[in-house]
Protein backbone atom coordinates (compact mmCIF):
# COMPACT_ATOMS: atom_id res chain seq x y z
CA UNK A 1 0.00 0.00 0.00
CA UNK A 2 2.88 2.33 0.69
CA UNK A 3 5.12 1.81 -2.30
CA UNK A 4 1.46 2.31 -4.14
CA UNK A 5 1.19 5.28 -2.83
CA UNK A 6 4.79 6.50 -3.76
CA UNK A 7 4.54 5.79 -6.87
CA UNK A 8 1.40 7.90 -7.04
CA UNK A 9 3.14 10.42 -5.81
CA UNK A 10 5.84 10.36 -8.25
CA UNK A 11 3.54 10.18 -11.56
CA UNK A 12 1.57 13.31 -9.90
CA UNK A 13 4.74 15.24 -9.23
CA UNK A 14 5.71 14.13 -12.89
CA UNK A 15 2.78 15.09 -14.52
CA UNK A 16 3.15 18.54 -13.01
CA UNK A 17 6.49 19.33 -13.82
CA UNK A 18 5.60 18.14 -17.38
CA UNK A 19 2.72 20.42 -17.48
CA UNK A 20 5.20 23.29 -16.06
CA UNK A 21 7.60 22.94 -19.39
CA UNK A 22 4.78 22.42 -21.49
CA UNK A 23 2.90 25.80 -20.24
CA UNK A 24 5.99 27.82 -20.43
CA UNK A 25 6.43 26.57 -24.07
CA UNK A 26 3.13 28.26 -25.92
CA UNK A 27 5.37 30.48 -28.42
CA UNK A 28 7.82 29.55 -31.68
CA UNK A 29 10.32 31.71 -33.74
CA UNK A 30 9.43 32.62 -36.80
CA UNK A 31 11.54 33.93 -39.58
CA UNK A 32 10.26 35.80 -42.34
CA UNK A 33 11.64 37.52 -46.06
CA UNK A 34 10.21 38.30 -49.00
CA UNK A 35 11.53 36.37 -52.54
CA UNK A 36 12.83 39.52 -53.98
CA UNK A 37 15.09 40.55 -50.73
CA UNK A 38 12.59 43.93 -50.20
CA UNK A 39 11.44 45.21 -46.76
CA UNK A 40 8.05 45.99 -46.19
CA UNK A 41 5.13 44.83 -43.58
CA UNK A 42 2.69 41.87 -42.62
CA UNK A 43 -0.21 40.93 -41.10
CA UNK A 44 0.10 37.45 -39.87
CA UNK A 45 -2.75 36.02 -37.53
CA UNK A 46 -3.97 32.54 -36.22
CA UNK A 47 -7.17 31.55 -34.36
CA UNK A 48 -4.65 32.83 -30.56
CA UNK A 49 -3.28 36.13 -32.16
CA UNK A 50 -2.34 38.41 -34.41
CA UNK A 51 0.43 40.39 -34.99
CA UNK A 52 1.71 43.20 -36.92
CA UNK A 53 5.67 42.82 -38.20
CA UNK A 54 7.95 43.96 -40.11
CA UNK A 55 9.64 42.15 -42.98
CA UNK A 56 12.48 40.65 -43.04
CA UNK A 57 11.96 39.41 -39.15
CA UNK A 58 12.23 37.25 -36.61
CA UNK A 59 9.15 37.18 -34.51
CA UNK A 60 8.10 34.99 -31.71
CA UNK A 61 4.31 33.97 -32.27
CA UNK A 62 1.70 31.80 -30.27
CA UNK A 63 1.74 27.94 -31.11
CA UNK A 64 -2.05 26.93 -32.80
CA UNK A 65 -3.79 24.31 -34.50
CA UNK A 66 -4.77 26.91 -37.43
CA UNK A 67 -2.41 27.56 -39.99
CA UNK A 68 -0.75 30.98 -39.64
CA UNK A 69 -2.66 33.39 -42.25
CA UNK A 70 -0.52 36.20 -43.78
CA UNK A 71 -1.28 39.80 -45.73
CA UNK A 72 1.67 41.35 -46.99
CA UNK A 73 3.06 44.90 -48.81
CA UNK A 74 6.51 45.43 -49.65
CA UNK A 75 8.26 48.52 -50.44
CA UNK A 76 7.64 48.98 -53.76
CA UNK A 77 3.72 48.25 -52.94
CA UNK A 78 3.42 44.87 -54.22
CA UNK A 79 1.38 42.32 -51.99
CA UNK A 80 1.30 38.77 -50.60
CA UNK A 81 -1.51 36.81 -49.15
CA UNK A 82 -1.11 32.85 -48.09
CA UNK A 83 -0.75 30.76 -45.02
CA UNK A 84 1.89 28.97 -43.05
CA UNK A 85 1.52 25.72 -42.16
CA UNK A 86 0.46 24.33 -38.90
CA UNK A 87 2.07 20.94 -37.80
CA UNK A 88 2.69 18.61 -34.49
CA UNK A 89 5.59 17.97 -33.06
CA UNK A 90 5.99 14.41 -32.47
CA UNK A 91 8.32 14.93 -29.21
CA UNK A 92 5.65 17.29 -27.64
CA UNK A 93 2.95 15.60 -28.40
CA UNK A 94 3.93 12.12 -27.25
CA UNK A 95 4.83 14.20 -23.83
CA UNK A 96 1.27 15.59 -23.67
CA UNK A 97 -0.66 12.55 -23.84
CA UNK A 98 0.23 11.55 -20.18
CA UNK A 99 -2.01 14.50 -18.98
CA UNK A 100 -5.08 13.08 -20.73
CA UNK A 101 -5.69 11.01 -17.86
CA UNK A 102 -5.61 13.15 -15.38
CA UNK A 103 -8.06 15.79 -16.74
CA UNK A 104 -5.51 18.31 -18.17
CA UNK A 105 -6.42 18.86 -21.77
CA UNK A 106 -7.02 22.38 -22.19
CA UNK A 107 -4.27 24.22 -24.58
CA UNK A 108 -2.14 20.71 -24.71
CA UNK A 109 -2.37 19.53 -28.80
CA UNK A 110 -1.97 23.45 -29.11
CA UNK A 111 1.25 23.76 -27.53
CA UNK A 112 2.28 19.89 -29.55
CA UNK A 113 2.18 22.43 -32.81
CA UNK A 114 5.11 24.18 -34.10
CA UNK A 115 5.72 27.10 -37.98
CA UNK A 116 8.15 26.53 -39.68
CA UNK A 117 10.84 28.75 -38.78
CA UNK A 118 12.14 29.94 -41.69
CA UNK A 119 10.00 31.05 -44.35
CA UNK A 120 9.74 32.74 -47.87
CA UNK A 121 6.66 34.78 -49.17
CA UNK A 122 6.63 35.17 -52.76
CA UNK A 123 5.39 38.34 -54.16
CA UNK A 124 2.64 38.45 -56.79
CA UNK A 125 5.42 39.66 -59.20
CA UNK A 126 6.45 36.06 -59.42
CA UNK A 127 3.64 34.72 -58.43
CA UNK A 128 2.35 36.22 -61.79
CA UNK A 129 4.98 34.55 -63.91
CA UNK A 130 3.88 31.30 -62.29
CA UNK A 131 0.59 31.80 -63.64
CA UNK A 132 1.79 32.30 -67.07
CA UNK A 133 3.96 28.78 -67.00
CA UNK A 134 0.61 26.74 -65.25
CA UNK A 135 -1.49 28.25 -67.96
CA UNK A 136 1.41 27.17 -70.80
CA UNK A 137 1.96 23.86 -68.88
CA UNK A 138 -1.74 23.01 -68.99
CA UNK A 139 -2.05 24.26 -72.45
CA UNK A 140 0.38 21.53 -73.22
CA UNK A 141 3.06 24.30 -73.99
CA UNK A 142 5.80 22.24 -72.12
CA UNK A 143 8.94 24.09 -73.32
CA UNK A 144 7.61 27.79 -72.73
CA UNK A 145 6.68 26.25 -69.44
CA UNK A 146 10.03 24.98 -68.81
CA UNK A 147 11.72 27.86 -69.50
CA UNK A 148 9.40 30.03 -66.90
CA UNK A 149 9.54 27.82 -64.43
CA UNK A 150 13.38 26.86 -64.30
CA UNK A 151 14.40 30.70 -63.11
CA UNK A 152 11.30 30.76 -60.88
CA UNK A 153 12.41 27.43 -59.41
CA UNK A 154 16.18 28.70 -58.64
CA UNK A 155 14.88 31.66 -56.99
CA UNK A 156 13.10 29.24 -54.80
CA UNK A 157 9.50 29.44 -55.85
CA UNK A 158 7.85 26.40 -54.04
CA UNK A 159 5.39 25.84 -56.74
CA UNK A 160 7.38 26.20 -59.62
CA UNK A 161 10.19 23.53 -58.02
CA UNK A 162 7.26 21.33 -57.88
CA UNK A 163 5.97 21.39 -60.95
CA UNK A 164 9.78 21.67 -62.60
CA UNK A 165 10.27 18.40 -60.83
CA UNK A 166 7.34 16.91 -62.45
CA UNK A 167 8.25 18.13 -65.93
CA UNK A 168 11.52 15.81 -65.06
CA UNK A 169 9.78 13.26 -63.93
CA UNK A 170 7.22 13.41 -66.88
CA UNK A 171 9.64 13.90 -69.73
CA UNK A 172 7.33 17.02 -70.34
CA UNK A 173 9.33 20.19 -72.14
CA UNK A 174 12.73 18.27 -71.06
CA UNK A 175 14.45 14.81 -71.47
CA UNK A 176 12.91 12.73 -68.48
CA UNK A 177 15.16 12.50 -65.69
CA UNK A 178 14.33 11.21 -62.72
CA UNK A 179 17.09 12.43 -60.46
CA UNK A 180 16.61 16.21 -61.25
CA UNK A 181 13.02 15.68 -60.71
CA UNK A 182 13.64 14.15 -56.97
CA UNK A 183 15.90 17.42 -56.38
CA UNK A 184 13.79 19.92 -57.39
CA UNK A 185 10.42 17.93 -55.65
CA UNK A 186 13.39 17.86 -52.14
CA UNK A 187 13.71 21.26 -52.49
CA UNK A 188 10.20 21.79 -52.50
CA UNK A 189 9.73 19.58 -49.58
CA UNK A 190 12.19 21.01 -47.45
CA UNK A 191 9.69 24.18 -47.50
CA UNK A 192 6.96 21.46 -46.42
CA UNK A 193 5.53 21.42 -49.71
CA UNK A 194 2.65 19.13 -49.62
CA UNK A 195 2.34 18.20 -53.16
CA UNK A 196 5.77 18.31 -53.78
CA UNK A 197 6.04 15.32 -50.03
CA UNK A 198 3.31 13.61 -52.16
CA UNK A 199 5.37 13.42 -55.24
CA UNK A 200 8.51 11.95 -53.60
CA UNK A 201 5.93 9.30 -51.69
CA UNK A 202 4.96 8.64 -55.42
CA UNK A 203 8.29 8.28 -56.65
CA UNK A 204 9.08 5.68 -53.43
CA UNK A 205 5.71 3.57 -54.33
CA UNK A 206 6.22 3.17 -58.18
CA UNK A 207 10.01 3.24 -58.37
CA UNK A 208 11.09 6.04 -60.14
CA UNK A 209 14.94 6.89 -60.23
CA UNK A 210 14.62 4.94 -57.00
CA UNK A 211 14.26 1.58 -55.54
CA UNK A 212 10.69 0.41 -54.45
CA UNK A 213 10.15 1.29 -50.80
CA UNK A 214 6.30 1.19 -49.49
CA UNK A 215 8.23 2.36 -45.83
CA UNK A 216 9.81 5.55 -47.13
CA UNK A 217 6.54 6.42 -49.40
CA UNK A 218 4.75 5.78 -46.62
CA UNK A 219 6.38 8.35 -44.55
CA UNK A 220 6.76 11.34 -47.40
CA UNK A 221 2.77 10.88 -47.75
CA UNK A 222 1.89 10.93 -44.12
CA UNK A 223 3.96 14.06 -44.25
CA UNK A 224 1.81 15.14 -46.89
CA UNK A 225 -1.44 13.79 -45.16
CA UNK A 226 -0.82 16.05 -42.66
CA UNK A 227 -1.27 19.33 -43.89
CA UNK A 228 -4.75 18.00 -45.45
CA UNK A 229 -3.37 17.00 -49.15
CA UNK A 230 -5.89 14.77 -50.33
CA UNK A 231 -3.78 13.14 -52.86
CA UNK A 232 -1.32 12.20 -49.94
CA UNK A 233 -4.84 10.82 -47.56
CA UNK A 234 -5.99 8.77 -50.57
CA UNK A 235 -2.53 7.12 -51.18
CA UNK A 236 -2.01 6.66 -47.22
CA UNK A 237 -5.06 4.95 -46.95
CA UNK A 238 -3.99 2.33 -49.99
CA UNK A 239 -0.81 1.36 -48.49
CA UNK A 240 -2.90 1.03 -45.05
CA UNK A 241 -5.68 -0.98 -46.83
CA UNK A 242 -3.24 -3.41 -48.49
CA UNK A 243 -0.82 -3.26 -45.64
CA UNK A 244 2.24 -2.11 -46.97
CA UNK A 245 5.42 -0.24 -45.90
CA UNK A 246 2.63 0.16 -42.91
CA UNK A 247 0.82 -2.72 -40.85
CA UNK A 248 -2.30 -3.56 -42.74
CA UNK A 249 -5.07 -1.21 -40.99
CA UNK A 250 -8.81 -1.21 -43.04
CA UNK A 251 -9.91 1.70 -40.64
CA UNK A 252 -7.04 3.95 -40.83
CA UNK A 253 -7.20 3.28 -44.25
CA UNK A 254 -10.90 4.23 -44.48
CA UNK A 255 -10.66 7.24 -42.26
CA UNK A 256 -8.00 8.43 -44.62
CA UNK A 257 -10.31 8.06 -47.70
CA UNK A 258 -12.98 9.83 -45.83
CA UNK A 259 -10.70 12.64 -45.49
CA UNK A 260 -9.43 12.86 -49.20
CA UNK A 261 -13.58 12.28 -50.55
CA UNK A 262 -14.97 15.09 -48.32
CA UNK A 263 -12.86 17.15 -50.89
CA UNK A 264 -14.09 15.64 -53.50
CA UNK A 265 -10.76 13.42 -54.39
CA UNK A 266 -12.42 10.78 -56.90
CA UNK A 267 -10.15 8.13 -56.51
CA UNK A 268 -11.00 8.47 -52.72
CA UNK A 269 -14.77 8.28 -53.25
CA UNK A 270 -14.22 5.49 -55.70
CA UNK A 271 -12.07 3.59 -53.06
CA UNK A 272 -14.81 3.87 -50.20
CA UNK A 273 -17.68 2.69 -53.06
CA UNK A 274 -15.27 -0.40 -53.53
CA UNK A 275 -15.08 -1.02 -49.58
CA UNK A 276 -19.28 -0.64 -49.10
CA UNK A 277 -19.84 -2.78 -51.91
CA UNK A 278 -17.76 -5.61 -50.98
CA UNK A 279 -17.68 -4.98 -47.33
CA UNK A 280 -14.22 -4.40 -46.48
CA UNK A 281 -14.19 -3.55 -42.62
CA UNK A 282 -17.12 -2.32 -42.35
CA UNK A 283 -20.85 -3.92 -43.09
CA UNK A 284 -21.79 -4.11 -46.58
CA UNK A 285 -23.77 -0.95 -47.92
CA UNK A 286 -24.93 -0.62 -51.14
CA UNK A 287 -26.58 2.56 -50.93
CA UNK A 288 -23.08 4.26 -49.39
CA UNK A 289 -21.41 2.70 -52.48
CA UNK A 290 -24.04 3.73 -54.70
CA UNK A 291 -23.25 7.61 -52.90
CA UNK A 292 -19.62 7.59 -53.42
CA UNK A 293 -19.40 5.66 -56.81
CA UNK A 294 -21.79 8.66 -57.96
CA UNK A 295 -19.97 11.41 -56.43
CA UNK A 296 -16.68 10.43 -58.11
CA UNK A 297 -18.68 9.13 -61.46
CA UNK A 298 -20.11 13.10 -61.76
CA UNK A 299 -17.12 14.21 -62.26
CA UNK A 300 -16.06 12.30 -65.04
CA UNK A 301 -14.23 9.06 -62.98
CA UNK A 302 -14.64 6.22 -65.82
CA UNK A 303 -14.03 3.84 -63.02
CA UNK A 304 -17.36 4.53 -61.38
CA UNK A 305 -19.01 5.57 -63.93
CA UNK A 306 -18.56 2.02 -64.86
CA UNK A 307 -19.82 0.34 -61.52
CA UNK A 308 -22.56 2.48 -61.05
CA UNK A 309 -23.59 0.86 -64.70
CA UNK A 310 -22.89 -2.81 -63.35
CA UNK A 311 -25.15 -1.60 -60.15
CA UNK A 312 -28.04 -0.87 -62.64
CA UNK A 313 -27.64 -3.71 -64.80
CA UNK A 314 -27.50 -6.39 -62.04
CA UNK A 315 -30.16 -4.63 -60.04
CA UNK A 316 -27.59 -4.47 -57.07
CA UNK A 317 -29.03 -2.50 -53.76
CA UNK A 318 -31.55 -0.82 -56.17
CA UNK A 319 -34.19 -1.68 -59.03
CA UNK A 320 -32.57 -2.83 -62.05
CA UNK A 321 -32.65 -0.51 -64.81
CA UNK A 322 -30.76 -1.38 -68.32
CA UNK A 323 -31.19 2.59 -69.84
CA UNK A 324 -29.79 3.81 -67.17
CA UNK A 325 -26.74 1.13 -66.60
CA UNK A 326 -26.45 1.71 -70.76
CA UNK A 327 -25.78 5.83 -69.87
CA UNK A 328 -23.03 5.65 -67.53
CA UNK A 329 -21.31 2.41 -69.28
CA UNK A 330 -21.98 4.63 -72.28
CA UNK A 331 -19.91 7.90 -70.65
CA UNK A 332 -17.32 5.08 -68.89
CA UNK A 333 -16.65 3.73 -72.83
CA UNK A 334 -16.07 6.95 -74.62
CA UNK A 335 -13.29 7.95 -72.64
CA UNK A 336 -11.91 4.71 -73.35
CA UNK A 337 -12.44 2.74 -70.57
CA UNK A 338 -11.80 -1.05 -71.61
CA UNK A 339 -13.87 -2.66 -69.25
CA UNK A 340 -16.76 -0.07 -70.01
CA UNK A 341 -16.26 -0.72 -73.13
CA UNK A 342 -16.87 -4.72 -73.30
CA UNK A 343 -19.86 -3.76 -70.98
CA UNK A 344 -21.31 -1.54 -73.45
CA UNK A 345 -20.94 -3.65 -76.24
CA UNK A 346 -22.48 -6.40 -74.24
CA UNK A 347 -25.70 -3.95 -74.16
CA UNK A 348 -25.77 -3.87 -77.86
CA UNK A 349 -24.91 -7.38 -78.05
CA UNK A 350 -28.06 -8.39 -76.34
CA UNK A 351 -30.21 -5.13 -76.83
CA UNK A 352 -30.51 -4.25 -73.17
CA UNK A 353 -31.47 -0.64 -72.53
CA UNK A 354 -30.66 0.38 -76.42
CA UNK A 355 -31.27 -1.23 -79.74
CA UNK A 356 -30.22 -4.24 -80.37
CA UNK A 357 -26.83 -3.53 -82.66
CA UNK A 358 -24.47 -5.81 -83.69
CA UNK A 359 -22.06 -3.47 -85.74
CA UNK A 360 -22.29 -1.59 -82.34
CA UNK A 361 -21.42 -4.46 -80.46
CA UNK A 362 -18.53 -5.52 -82.56
CA UNK A 363 -17.04 -1.88 -82.74
CA UNK A 364 -17.09 -1.69 -78.93
CA UNK A 365 -15.70 -5.61 -77.95
CA UNK A 366 -12.79 -4.91 -80.90
CA UNK A 367 -12.11 -1.32 -78.98
CA UNK A 368 -12.03 -3.12 -75.75
CA UNK A 369 -10.33 -5.82 -77.02
CA UNK A 370 -7.28 -4.68 -78.41
CA UNK A 371 -6.33 -2.86 -75.06
CA UNK A 372 -5.98 -6.66 -73.11
CA UNK A 373 -9.25 -7.39 -72.18
CA UNK A 374 -10.28 -10.52 -72.04
CA UNK A 375 -13.78 -10.80 -71.50
CA UNK A 376 -13.94 -8.58 -74.80
CA UNK A 377 -11.59 -10.51 -76.59
CA UNK A 378 -14.18 -13.54 -76.18
CA UNK A 379 -17.15 -12.00 -76.93
CA UNK A 380 -15.55 -11.12 -79.83
CA UNK A 381 -14.78 -14.45 -81.14
CA UNK A 382 -18.47 -15.75 -80.36
CA UNK A 383 -19.24 -12.74 -82.77
CA UNK A 384 -16.92 -13.98 -85.71
CA UNK A 385 -18.47 -17.50 -84.87
CA UNK A 386 -21.93 -16.82 -85.24
CA UNK A 387 -21.49 -13.98 -87.85
CA UNK A 388 -23.08 -11.06 -85.88
CA UNK A 389 -22.08 -7.78 -87.58
CA UNK A 390 -18.99 -9.40 -89.10
CA UNK A 391 -18.98 -12.06 -91.54
CA UNK A 392 -18.53 -15.71 -90.14
CA UNK A 393 -15.04 -16.08 -89.86
CA UNK A 394 -14.03 -19.47 -87.59
CA UNK A 395 -10.28 -18.56 -88.01
CA UNK A 396 -11.04 -15.45 -86.53
CA UNK A 397 -12.97 -16.83 -84.07
CA UNK A 398 -9.81 -19.20 -83.28
CA UNK A 399 -7.23 -16.23 -82.63
CA UNK A 400 -9.20 -14.17 -80.53
CA UNK A 401 -10.27 -17.32 -78.36
CA UNK A 402 -6.71 -18.41 -78.15
CA UNK A 403 -5.85 -14.77 -77.19
CA UNK A 404 -9.01 -14.39 -74.83
CA UNK A 405 -7.72 -17.70 -73.34
CA UNK A 406 -4.11 -16.36 -72.86
CA UNK A 407 -5.58 -13.69 -70.71
CA UNK A 408 -7.25 -16.29 -68.47
CA UNK A 409 -10.57 -16.42 -70.20
CA UNK A 410 -12.63 -19.54 -69.04
CA UNK A 411 -14.90 -19.40 -72.08
CA UNK A 412 -12.16 -18.20 -74.43
CA UNK A 413 -10.57 -21.52 -73.36
CA UNK A 414 -13.58 -23.33 -74.22
CA UNK A 415 -14.45 -21.91 -77.23
CA UNK A 416 -10.43 -22.29 -78.93
CA UNK A 417 -11.05 -25.74 -77.57
CA UNK A 418 -14.16 -26.90 -79.67
CA UNK A 419 -13.04 -24.59 -82.93
CA UNK A 420 -9.50 -26.40 -82.46
CA UNK A 421 -11.00 -30.33 -82.37
CA UNK A 422 -12.82 -29.59 -85.87
CA UNK A 423 -10.34 -28.28 -88.19
CA UNK A 424 -7.58 -29.65 -89.48
CA UNK A 425 -4.10 -29.76 -86.80
CA UNK A 426 -2.38 -27.84 -89.15
CA UNK A 427 -4.32 -25.30 -89.73
CA UNK A 428 -4.62 -24.63 -85.62
CA UNK A 429 -0.94 -24.71 -85.36
CA UNK A 430 -0.90 -22.03 -87.71
CA UNK A 431 -3.58 -19.86 -86.36
CA UNK A 432 -1.90 -20.50 -83.17
CA UNK A 433 1.04 -18.97 -84.35
CA UNK A 434 -1.02 -16.07 -85.20
CA UNK A 435 -2.54 -15.90 -82.12
CA UNK A 436 1.14 -15.48 -80.44
CA UNK A 437 2.23 -12.93 -82.62
CA UNK A 438 -1.04 -11.02 -82.50
CA UNK A 439 -0.57 -11.02 -78.48
CA UNK A 440 3.38 -9.36 -79.43
CA UNK A 441 1.83 -7.13 -81.24
CA UNK A 442 -0.37 -5.80 -78.09
CA UNK A 443 -3.10 -7.03 -80.02
CA UNK A 444 -3.11 -4.32 -83.02
CA UNK A 445 -4.05 -5.22 -86.30
CA UNK A 446 -4.75 -9.04 -85.37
Amino acid sequence: MILKVFILTLMSVSALCGCAAIVNDDHTPLSVAFSDGSSGKCVISNNRASYDILVPSTQMVRRARSDLNYSCITKNQETAVGSIPSSIEAEKLAASIIFLDFGIIDSITEKARTYPVDNTIYVFREKNKYDKGKLAFDEERYKAAFAVFKPLAVNGLVEAQNHLGLMYQQGKGTAKDYKKAMYWYRLAAEQKYPHAEFNIGIMHQFGYGVNQDFEKSAKWYKLSADQRFAAAQNYLGFLYQHGKGLPQNIHKAIKLYKLAAAQDYTLAQYNLGVIYENGYGVTRNYNKARKFYTNAAESGFAPAQNEIGLMYLTGVGQAQNLQKAARWFSLAAHQGYAMAQSNFGYMYHFGYGVPLDFNQSVKWYRLAAETGNGIAQYHLASMFMNGQGVETDRSRAYLWSHVAAHNGNKNGKLLRDYISKRMPREESQKLKSIAISCINKNYKKC
